[in-house]
């Protein structure tokens, strides 16, 4: 059977989504970038499992109607699951194990794709999918095809079950080979665990006890600056070697590090650049994983703080910063000649087919 591009499925939804009345007074919608002023969420029932219920928040007036389906190809357009002129619908009964992607059409006129960009791990915050995300030349991300991570060593059964609805095929794994061996990740079966490794010894758990106790600020404050240095100069092969499993890729994609913050962010603003998306919408999704994280960076606070020592000088190597990514994007322009001179240049990537790949 030949793939199904989203490009065509959303070019089906546009012949099947018209209004009713005479022949020559239906409008059908056209394919948009709705899905940006869309939001949706689903959080966990007793943080045990992904909930029976999804919630959305429209950013824009009008009137929203949505359709459902169990992937991006199998969306059922004869029927919506709801409709309101509200900013808000909550829509449920849907199976926990299973993730849903939906259609929407604003005011009979316009029509787009959405999910959950937070997929609803209890062992996981900051599992996304980059899916949704618009391109400077108004394209956007392929949805269900290419996901940013922590890593997946805590998942619970359920959460396994549920990420085996992903179809994945196969999971990037940034850490060291050490951290792996602590934390191997949970993974359903028939999935490919491919490793490229990229050193911790950075952030080794001795030697930030001894800052800790040192009450050392200045090396808090300026480490994941260095670190990110390191990934534009020391380890652009490994980064290569990522977009290349990319560019073959026969299925979904998952790739992390352990938080899913500085190995992966790096990796996830290599990706965007090659599909052409600018840089202040690559700064922010990065930056969110302080929103993903939150809970866990002020767990860790508090256990230092209860442990005798200063938690607050911690903070800024747990969190992500601006300046921390855009310390590897102006080496980048500076040293490497622009970001599209260095992913052809020094990577090796294909963008075109990269392109091809995740852009509808």
């Amino acid at each position: 059977m030949k793939k199904i591009t989203q490009s065509l499925i959303i070019a089906t939804m546009v012949l099947a989504v018209v209004s009713c009345g005479k022949e020559d007074e239906k409008v059908e919608p056209v394919d948009s970038n709705i899905q940006q002023y869309v939001e949706v969420t689903r959080s966990a029932d007793n943080g045990a499992k992904a909930s029976s219920t999804y919630h959305m928040e429209f950013k824009k007036e009008g009137t929203w109607t949505i359709y459902q389906g169990d992937s991006p190809s199998t969306i059922d357009l004869s029927a919506s699951v709801g409709q309101t002129s509200e900013n808000s619908i909550t829509l449920d009964g849907f199976n926990s194990d299973q993730r849903y992607y939906f259609a929407v059409v604003l005011n009979g006129a316009e029509i787009s794709m959405v999910s959950e960009t937070q997929l609803p791990f209890k062992g996981q915050p900051n599992f996304r999918d980059l899916g949704g995300i618009v391109t400077a030349d108004g394209h956007k991300v392929r949805w269900g095809m290419i996901y940013r991570s922590g890593d997946l060593s805590k998942l619970t059964s359920s959460d396994v079950t549920y990420l085996g609805s992903l179809h994945l095929n196969t999971v990037i794994d940034f850490r060291s080979e050490s951290e792996v061996a602590l934390a191997p990740d949970k993974l359903p079966e028939g999935v490919q665990h491919l490793n490229i490794a990229i050193d911790d010894s950075l952030l080794d758990k001795q030697q930030i006890i001894t800052w800790l106790q040192e009450g050392n600020a200045e090396v808090f404050d300026t480490i994941l600056i260095y670190a990110n240095r390191l990934f534009v100069t020391e380890y652009h092969d490994q980064f290569a070697l990522f977009l290349q499993q990319l560019q073959q890729a026969d299925g979904p994609i998952v790739f992390h590090c352990t938080q899913g913050k500085d190995r992966a962010g790096w990796a996830t603003a290599l990706f965007l650049s090659a599909l052409g998306v600018d840089r202040e919408t690559i700064i922010e999704n990065y930056l969110a994983s302080n929103d993903y994280l939150n809970s866990y960076i002020e767990k860790t606070i508090a256990l230092i703080n209860a442990a005798g020592m200063n938690g607050e000088l911690i903070r800024p190597m747990l969190e992500v910063k601006r300046e921390y990514l855009e310390t590897a994007l102006d080496l980048v322009d500076s040293e490497f000649g622009g970001m599209e001179s260095y992913l052809k240049n020094q990577l090796g990537v294909d963008v075109d087919l990269l392109r091809q790949m995740y852009l509808e």
